[in-house]
């Protein structure tokens, strides 16, 4: 479907998240729409806000900004900075990271755009005052952990794909990190390696192990619960079927 000019306006100035990226392996065209696997998404910009707010940028802060998208959230970042000489933003997709330079580049902004996975990258211990992540993250790896300076920030989506726990986490002086969940919680598109995994199948075939549960199949709807189990049972995936006309799900993953 094509859109005129003012239809993408009116599009970007809502408070919706916005796919801006298919997987090319997936990707067609139906009825003039097109339809695939998501890789990429502009933030609901009220997310954008609240986690901007939770980070705390100040000028002069050495920032880490993971999942480059289209550059959108790089640029308020470099605005708040006033400069986007201590900004580097980093995403796993060079497709992605070359549209957002030229972005970037197009309204004066020139930070340190990194093609590298943000996660495993070997930055510097103590080289930013602020990391986020704009890509929602199994673990705070240890390479994340060690970038984060003395008194700093980090502020990551946890536990996908079950859920999306929004984490702000302060850099102690013993080098750990140490926060809370913010409680309005916010979830993003799972981070990726370079290559796209493909979708998680439909529930089907035979269960290996099965028992009933006294857990009603409604609390899964629930946010907060939804979140413990995420946290207790990382890297699963709930599946829904249907099993003698009655909703029913099923666990899938390693937990």
């Amino acid at each position: 479907m094509l859109l005129r000019g003012g239809d993408w306006l009116h599009l970007i100035y809502t408070n919706a998240t916005l796919v801006t990226r298919l997987d090319p392996e997936t990707a067609k065209s139906v009825d003039g729409l097109f339809t695939g696997v998501p890789t990429s998404s502009s933030t609901q910009p009220s997310l954008t806000a609240r986690m901007l707010e939770a980070l705390d940028v100040r000028p002069g802060d050495r920032v880490l900004d993971g999942g480059t998208g289209t550059g959108y959230q790089t640029a308020l970042l470099a605005h708040r900075l006033e400069s986007a000489n201590h900004l580097v933003t980093a995403g796993i997709d060079p497709d992605l990271t070359s549209e957002a330079l030229l972005n970037l580049e197009a309204i004066g902004i020139t930070p340190n755009v990194l093609t590298v996975d943000v996660r495993t990258w070997t930055w510097q211990p103590e080289s930013f005052d602020k990391v986020i992540t704009t890509c929602a993250l199994p673990r705070i790896t240890e390479t994340l952990r060690s970038a984060v300076a003395p008194g700093g920030r980090l502020v990551a989506n946890l536990f996908p794909p079950l859920s999306g726990g929004l984490a702000v986490l302060d850099r102690m002086p013993d080098g750990s990190l140490e926060g809370r969940f913010d409680a309005d919680g916010g979830s993003f598109m799972a981070a990726r390696t370079a290559a796209p995994a493909p979708p998680s199948p439909p529930a089907s075939g035979p269960v290996d192990a099965r028992r009933e549960s006294q857990v009603p199949v409604t609390a899964f709807d629930s946010y907060h619960f939804t979140f413990l189990l995420a946290s207790t049972l990382p890297g699963v995936v709930l599946q829904y079927c249907t099993d003698d006309e009655e909703r029913t799900m099923r666990r899938r993953g390693d937990a």
